[in-house]
Protein backbone atom coordinates (compact mmCIF):
# COMPACT_ATOMS: atom_id res chain seq x y z
CA UNK A 1 0.00 0.00 0.00
CA UNK A 2 1.85 3.24 -0.84
CA UNK A 3 -0.52 6.37 -1.78
CA UNK A 4 0.29 10.78 -1.67
CA UNK A 5 -2.33 12.61 0.14
CA UNK A 6 -3.02 15.67 1.13
CA UNK A 7 -1.45 16.86 5.15
CA UNK A 8 -5.06 18.56 6.07
CA UNK A 9 -7.23 15.79 4.64
CA UNK A 10 -5.20 13.15 6.26
CA UNK A 11 -5.34 14.96 9.36
CA UNK A 12 -8.97 15.91 9.86
CA UNK A 13 -9.59 11.56 8.92
CA UNK A 14 -7.68 10.89 11.84
CA UNK A 15 -8.80 13.30 14.32
CA UNK A 16 -12.09 11.90 13.60
CA UNK A 17 -11.60 8.86 14.05
CA UNK A 18 -8.89 9.06 16.78
CA UNK A 19 -11.87 9.71 19.48
CA UNK A 20 -12.75 6.26 19.87
CA UNK A 21 -9.12 5.15 21.57
CA UNK A 22 -9.35 4.62 24.93
CA UNK A 23 -6.33 4.15 27.49
CA UNK A 24 -8.08 0.87 28.94
CA UNK A 25 -8.34 -1.24 25.62
CA UNK A 26 -7.83 -5.25 26.68
CA UNK A 27 -6.20 -5.67 22.76
CA UNK A 28 -3.05 -3.84 22.33
CA UNK A 29 -3.99 -4.43 18.42
CA UNK A 30 -6.51 -2.00 19.10
CA UNK A 31 -3.79 0.70 19.83
CA UNK A 32 -3.79 1.04 15.73
CA UNK A 33 -5.54 2.41 12.89
CA UNK A 34 -6.58 0.66 10.27
CA UNK A 35 -5.93 1.96 6.79
CA UNK A 36 -7.38 -0.28 3.87
CA UNK A 37 -6.79 1.71 0.43
CA UNK A 38 -8.46 0.38 -2.70
CA UNK A 39 -8.75 1.82 -6.02
CA UNK A 40 -11.83 4.27 -5.32
CA UNK A 41 -11.12 5.31 -1.60
CA UNK A 42 -8.63 4.98 1.57
CA UNK A 43 -10.75 3.75 4.44
CA UNK A 44 -9.44 4.84 8.26
CA UNK A 45 -10.81 2.38 11.01
CA UNK A 46 -10.22 2.65 14.81
CA UNK A 47 -11.61 0.80 17.53
CA UNK A 48 -11.94 0.10 21.16
CA UNK A 49 -13.77 -3.36 20.92
CA UNK A 50 -17.44 -1.70 21.74
CA UNK A 51 -17.13 1.46 19.52
CA UNK A 52 -15.48 1.37 16.71
CA UNK A 53 -15.39 4.62 13.75
CA UNK A 54 -14.65 4.86 10.53
CA UNK A 55 -14.22 7.13 7.95
CA UNK A 56 -13.58 7.13 3.94
CA UNK A 57 -11.51 9.68 1.50
CA UNK A 58 -12.85 9.12 -2.00
CA UNK A 59 -9.83 8.83 -4.66
CA UNK A 60 -12.15 11.73 -6.41
CA UNK A 61 -14.25 14.04 -4.83
CA UNK A 62 -17.63 15.40 -6.18
CA UNK A 63 -15.85 17.79 -8.64
CA UNK A 64 -14.10 14.79 -10.58
CA UNK A 65 -10.81 15.88 -8.92
CA UNK A 66 -8.41 14.04 -7.87
CA UNK A 67 -7.71 14.13 -4.21
CA UNK A 68 -5.09 11.85 -3.78
CA UNK A 69 -2.43 9.63 -5.66
CA UNK A 70 -1.83 5.98 -5.26
CA UNK A 71 0.66 3.39 -6.61
CA UNK A 72 -0.46 0.15 -4.63
CA UNK A 73 -3.50 -0.93 -2.86
CA UNK A 74 -3.71 -3.01 0.33
CA UNK A 75 -4.16 -3.11 4.12
CA UNK A 76 -1.97 -1.61 7.12
CA UNK A 77 -1.88 -1.36 10.80
CA UNK A 78 -0.48 2.61 11.74
CA UNK A 79 0.58 2.99 15.39
CA UNK A 80 -1.71 5.84 16.64
CA UNK A 81 0.90 8.05 17.57
CA UNK A 82 0.83 8.71 13.77
CA UNK A 83 -1.73 11.52 14.42
CA UNK A 84 1.15 13.53 16.50
CA UNK A 85 3.36 12.63 13.89
CA UNK A 86 0.69 14.27 10.99
CA UNK A 87 0.06 16.84 13.06
CA UNK A 88 3.35 18.23 13.37
CA UNK A 89 4.76 17.55 9.77
CA UNK A 90 4.79 21.05 7.68
CA UNK A 91 4.73 19.63 4.32
CA UNK A 92 1.42 20.12 2.31
CA UNK A 93 2.03 16.18 0.82
CA UNK A 94 2.29 13.48 2.99
CA UNK A 95 3.97 10.06 1.34
CA UNK A 96 2.92 6.77 3.30
CA UNK A 97 4.23 3.42 1.99
CA UNK A 98 3.81 0.36 4.09
CA UNK A 99 6.68 -1.52 3.43
CA UNK A 100 6.13 -5.63 3.74
CA UNK A 101 3.38 -5.31 6.19
CA UNK A 102 6.20 -4.67 8.79
CA UNK A 103 7.15 -0.82 8.56
CA UNK A 104 5.13 2.58 7.98
CA UNK A 105 7.34 4.89 5.67
CA UNK A 106 5.84 8.26 6.22
CA UNK A 107 7.21 11.67 4.83
CA UNK A 108 6.14 15.12 3.80
CA UNK A 109 9.52 16.11 1.81
CA UNK A 110 11.10 17.49 4.34
CA UNK A 111 10.98 15.10 7.48
CA UNK A 112 11.08 10.99 7.40
CA UNK A 113 9.50 8.22 9.74
CA UNK A 114 9.75 4.68 9.48
CA UNK A 115 7.56 3.29 12.30
CA UNK A 116 7.11 -0.43 13.32
CA UNK A 117 4.04 -1.96 12.27
CA UNK A 118 1.95 -5.32 13.40
CA UNK A 119 0.49 -7.12 10.51
CA UNK A 120 -2.64 -6.76 9.60
CA UNK A 121 -3.95 -9.38 9.75
CA UNK A 122 -3.84 -9.82 13.20
CA UNK A 123 -6.85 -6.92 13.52
CA UNK A 124 -9.93 -8.69 14.79
CA UNK A 125 -12.52 -9.02 11.90
CA UNK A 126 -15.05 -5.85 12.40
CA UNK A 127 -18.27 -5.97 10.59
CA UNK A 128 -19.20 -2.41 9.00
CA UNK A 129 -22.42 -3.77 7.27
CA UNK A 130 -25.06 -1.12 7.35
CA UNK A 131 -28.37 -3.25 6.21
CA UNK A 132 -30.03 -2.54 9.59
CA UNK A 133 -33.52 -0.28 9.62
CA UNK A 134 -32.45 3.43 9.88
CA UNK A 135 -34.13 6.73 10.56
CA UNK A 136 -32.62 10.35 9.41
CA UNK A 137 -32.24 12.93 12.55
CA UNK A 138 -31.13 16.66 12.07
CA UNK A 139 -27.53 17.12 13.11
CA UNK A 140 -27.79 20.18 15.16
CA UNK A 141 -30.80 19.15 16.74
CA UNK A 142 -29.72 15.86 17.68
CA UNK A 143 -26.01 17.53 18.88
CA UNK A 144 -28.11 19.95 21.16
CA UNK A 145 -30.30 17.58 22.05
CA UNK A 146 -27.87 15.10 23.90
CA UNK A 147 -26.26 17.88 25.50
CA UNK A 148 -29.52 18.38 27.07
CA UNK A 149 -29.79 15.16 28.29
CA UNK A 150 -26.22 13.18 28.33
CA UNK A 151 -25.11 14.34 31.40
CA UNK A 152 -27.92 12.93 33.85
CA UNK A 153 -26.51 9.81 33.21
CA UNK A 154 -24.04 8.25 35.96
CA UNK A 155 -20.82 7.77 35.87
CA UNK A 156 -19.84 5.10 38.40
CA UNK A 157 -20.47 2.14 37.25
CA UNK A 158 -19.54 1.44 32.77
CA UNK A 159 -21.35 -1.83 32.77
CA UNK A 160 -25.05 -0.62 34.71
CA UNK A 161 -27.74 0.32 32.25
CA UNK A 162 -27.95 3.85 34.16
CA UNK A 163 -24.93 4.76 32.19
CA UNK A 164 -26.55 4.77 29.12
CA UNK A 165 -28.77 7.16 27.33
CA UNK A 166 -32.10 5.52 26.43
CA UNK A 167 -33.06 6.61 22.66
CA UNK A 168 -36.60 4.73 21.26
CA UNK A 169 -38.58 5.67 18.33
CA UNK A 170 -42.43 5.94 18.75
CA UNK A 171 -45.03 7.90 16.06
CA UNK A 172 -42.45 9.68 14.33
CA UNK A 173 -40.85 10.78 17.28
CA UNK A 174 -37.61 10.26 18.53
CA UNK A 175 -36.83 10.27 22.22
CA UNK A 176 -33.65 10.22 24.64
CA UNK A 177 -33.64 10.01 28.15
CA UNK A 178 -31.16 9.61 30.95
CA UNK A 179 -31.34 9.12 34.67
CA UNK A 180 -28.35 8.23 37.57
CA UNK A 181 -32.11 7.11 40.01
CA UNK A 182 -31.72 10.86 41.47
CA UNK A 183 -32.36 12.95 38.32
CA UNK A 184 -33.71 12.12 34.90
CA UNK A 185 -33.61 14.13 31.73
CA UNK A 186 -36.22 13.82 28.37
CA UNK A 187 -35.55 15.59 25.32
CA UNK A 188 -37.98 14.68 22.15
CA UNK A 189 -37.19 15.22 18.32
CA UNK A 190 -39.97 15.39 15.91
CA UNK A 191 -38.39 12.90 12.92
CA UNK A 192 -40.55 12.17 9.63
CA UNK A 193 -39.96 7.97 9.67
CA UNK A 194 -42.50 5.33 11.60
CA UNK A 195 -39.78 2.76 11.62
CA UNK A 196 -39.66 2.22 15.69
CA UNK A 197 -36.76 1.01 17.74
CA UNK A 198 -35.48 0.98 21.71
CA UNK A 199 -31.76 1.16 22.09
CA UNK A 200 -29.40 1.85 25.92
CA UNK A 201 -26.54 3.60 24.23
CA UNK A 202 -22.87 4.43 26.49
CA UNK A 203 -23.06 7.90 27.30
CA UNK A 204 -19.68 8.60 26.46
CA UNK A 205 -20.85 7.41 22.91
CA UNK A 206 -23.10 9.60 21.80
CA UNK A 207 -22.04 12.57 23.59
CA UNK A 208 -18.50 11.99 21.16
CA UNK A 209 -21.01 11.40 18.13
CA UNK A 210 -22.86 14.46 18.74
CA UNK A 211 -20.06 16.74 19.31
CA UNK A 212 -19.04 15.87 15.89
CA UNK A 213 -22.90 15.42 14.29
CA UNK A 214 -23.38 19.66 14.72
CA UNK A 215 -21.24 19.60 11.56
CA UNK A 216 -23.63 17.72 9.70
CA UNK A 217 -27.47 19.16 7.75
CA UNK A 218 -28.48 15.24 8.48
CA UNK A 219 -27.17 12.15 10.30
CA UNK A 220 -28.52 8.99 9.90
CA UNK A 221 -28.70 6.70 12.77
CA UNK A 222 -29.51 2.50 12.23
CA UNK A 223 -30.26 0.12 14.61
CA UNK A 224 -31.02 -3.31 15.65
CA UNK A 225 -30.97 -5.75 18.95
CA UNK A 226 -27.26 -5.46 20.08
CA UNK A 227 -25.83 -2.38 17.93
CA UNK A 228 -26.68 0.72 16.41
CA UNK A 229 -24.23 2.94 13.88
CA UNK A 230 -24.28 6.15 12.97
CA UNK A 231 -23.29 7.93 9.27
CA UNK A 232 -22.01 11.34 9.42
CA UNK A 233 -21.44 12.18 6.24
CA UNK A 234 -18.27 9.72 5.08
CA UNK A 235 -18.27 8.85 8.54
CA UNK A 236 -19.16 6.08 10.36
CA UNK A 237 -19.58 5.07 14.25
CA UNK A 238 -20.48 1.36 15.09
CA UNK A 239 -21.39 1.17 18.66
CA UNK A 240 -22.54 -2.15 20.85
CA UNK A 241 -25.30 -1.39 23.36
CA UNK A 242 -25.69 -1.65 26.70
CA UNK A 243 -27.85 -4.79 27.67
CA UNK A 244 -30.67 -4.76 30.34
CA UNK A 245 -34.11 -3.01 30.58
CA UNK A 246 -33.93 0.61 31.29
CA UNK A 247 -36.26 2.14 34.13
CA UNK A 248 -39.42 2.97 33.17
CA UNK A 249 -40.14 6.58 33.42
CA UNK A 250 -43.29 7.07 32.48
CA UNK A 251 -44.88 7.31 35.59
CA UNK A 252 -42.77 10.09 36.94
CA UNK A 253 -42.84 12.27 34.11
CA UNK A 254 -46.62 11.57 33.75
CA UNK A 255 -47.30 13.14 37.39
CA UNK A 256 -49.23 16.02 38.13
CA UNK A 257 -48.05 18.96 39.05
CA UNK A 258 -49.87 21.04 41.24
CA UNK A 259 -47.46 24.02 42.44
CA UNK A 260 -45.90 26.21 40.09
CA UNK A 261 -42.85 28.95 40.58
CA UNK A 262 -41.88 30.62 37.58
CA UNK A 263 -38.39 32.31 37.98
CA UNK A 264 -35.33 33.51 35.66
CA UNK A 265 -32.67 31.31 35.03
CA UNK A 266 -29.76 33.41 35.08
CA UNK A 267 -30.24 34.76 39.36
CA UNK A 268 -31.10 30.98 39.76
CA UNK A 269 -27.69 30.07 38.49
CA UNK A 270 -25.96 32.82 40.37
CA UNK A 271 -27.40 32.30 43.64
CA UNK A 272 -27.04 28.82 43.21
CA UNK A 273 -23.06 29.10 42.62
CA UNK A 274 -22.61 31.66 45.55
CA UNK A 275 -24.34 29.05 48.01
CA UNK A 276 -22.02 26.34 46.59
CA UNK A 277 -19.39 27.99 47.99
CA UNK A 278 -19.97 27.09 51.61
CA UNK A 279 -19.25 23.03 50.34
CA UNK A 280 -16.38 21.82 49.28
CA UNK A 281 -16.03 18.36 47.85
CA UNK A 282 -19.91 17.57 49.58
CA UNK A 283 -22.92 17.68 48.19
CA UNK A 284 -23.99 20.99 47.72
CA UNK A 285 -27.76 21.23 49.62
CA UNK A 286 -29.82 24.08 49.51
CA UNK A 287 -33.64 24.94 50.62
CA UNK A 288 -35.90 26.76 48.47
CA UNK A 289 -38.58 28.60 50.77
CA UNK A 290 -41.18 30.68 48.28
CA UNK A 291 -44.65 32.64 49.47
CA UNK A 292 -46.63 34.83 47.40
CA UNK A 293 -44.33 37.94 49.08
CA UNK A 294 -40.79 36.09 48.84
CA UNK A 295 -38.72 34.13 47.60
CA UNK A 296 -35.19 32.56 49.47
CA UNK A 297 -32.74 29.99 48.91
CA UNK A 298 -31.10 29.36 52.17
CA UNK A 299 -28.14 26.80 53.09
CA UNK A 300 -26.04 26.22 56.06
CA UNK A 301 -22.36 24.25 56.15
CA UNK A 302 -21.51 23.13 59.84
CA UNK A 303 -17.85 24.11 58.37
CA UNK A 304 -18.45 27.72 56.76
CA UNK A 305 -21.66 29.03 58.32
CA UNK A 306 -24.91 29.84 56.45
CA UNK A 307 -26.42 31.79 53.02
CA UNK A 308 -29.78 33.59 52.48
CA UNK A 309 -30.47 34.37 49.25
CA UNK A 310 -33.16 36.75 48.13
CA UNK A 311 -34.58 35.78 44.31
CA UNK A 312 -35.69 39.33 43.06
CA UNK A 313 -37.58 37.66 40.07
CA UNK A 314 -40.19 35.11 40.34
CA UNK A 315 -43.99 35.02 40.42
CA UNK A 316 -45.78 32.79 42.84
CA UNK A 317 -49.21 32.63 43.18
CA UNK A 318 -49.63 29.22 46.02
CA UNK A 319 -49.29 28.37 49.58
CA UNK A 320 -45.60 29.05 51.65
CA UNK A 321 -43.88 25.88 50.05
CA UNK A 322 -40.06 24.74 51.11
CA UNK A 323 -38.03 22.21 49.17
CA UNK A 324 -34.30 20.28 49.73
CA UNK A 325 -32.35 20.17 46.75
CA UNK A 326 -29.01 19.58 45.37
CA UNK A 327 -27.61 22.47 44.12
CA UNK A 328 -25.66 21.02 41.31
CA UNK A 329 -28.54 19.27 40.00
CA UNK A 330 -30.48 21.71 39.72
CA UNK A 331 -28.09 24.32 38.05
CA UNK A 332 -26.91 21.78 35.65
CA UNK A 333 -30.73 21.12 34.83
CA UNK A 334 -31.33 24.79 34.28
CA UNK A 335 -28.54 25.02 31.92
CA UNK A 336 -29.58 22.33 29.92
CA UNK A 337 -32.40 23.70 29.33
CA UNK A 338 -30.48 26.92 28.17
CA UNK A 339 -33.59 29.42 28.42
CA UNK A 340 -33.77 32.61 30.80
CA UNK A 341 -37.61 31.93 31.73
CA UNK A 342 -38.36 28.71 33.60
CA UNK A 343 -40.54 26.97 35.69
CA UNK A 344 -40.65 24.95 38.54
CA UNK A 345 -43.12 22.45 38.58
CA UNK A 346 -43.66 21.03 42.55
CA UNK A 347 -45.77 17.83 43.26
CA UNK A 348 -44.96 18.12 46.91
CA UNK A 349 -42.41 18.88 49.19
CA UNK A 350 -40.71 14.88 49.02
CA UNK A 351 -41.71 14.18 45.74
CA UNK A 352 -40.24 14.98 42.08
CA UNK A 353 -39.32 18.30 41.52
CA UNK A 354 -40.17 19.20 37.51
CA UNK A 355 -38.00 22.03 35.54
CA UNK A 356 -39.78 22.79 32.47
CA UNK A 357 -39.76 26.13 30.37
CA UNK A 358 -42.47 27.29 27.96
CA UNK A 359 -39.27 28.21 25.01
CA UNK A 360 -38.04 24.52 25.12
CA UNK A 361 -41.65 22.68 25.10
CA UNK A 362 -40.11 19.10 24.19
CA UNK A 363 -37.29 19.03 26.97
CA UNK A 364 -38.18 18.73 31.03
CA UNK A 365 -35.85 17.80 33.52
CA UNK A 366 -36.95 15.95 37.45
CA UNK A 367 -34.50 15.59 40.20
CA UNK A 368 -35.18 13.70 43.42
CA UNK A 369 -35.46 16.44 46.31
CA UNK A 370 -33.29 15.93 49.67
CA UNK A 371 -34.63 14.86 52.63
CA UNK A 372 -32.31 16.92 55.13
CA UNK A 373 -29.98 20.06 54.46
CA UNK A 374 -27.20 20.96 56.15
Amino acid sequence: MKFIIKRDLLLKSLNNVSKVFSTKVLLPVLNNFKFSLRREKLEILASNGETTISDSIDTVNELGEKVFEFTSVGECLVPHRVLEIIRRLTGENISIDCLDDSILAIDDGNTSFKLNTIPSKEYPFISLELSMDSIEVNGKEFAKSVSQVAFAASNKDTTNVLTSVNVFTKDRKFVLSATDGARLSRKTIDIGSPKEFQANIPSKTIVDVSRMAEAYETIVIGFEQKKIYFRLGSMIVFSTLIAGDYPNLNGILSSRYTIDLQTNSKEIISALDRVSLLFVDKQTSAKFKVSASEFKITSKSPQFGSVVENILSYQFDNSPFEINVDCDYVTQAIRAIGKDNIVFKFTGETKPLFIVSEDEPNLIQVITPLRVVR
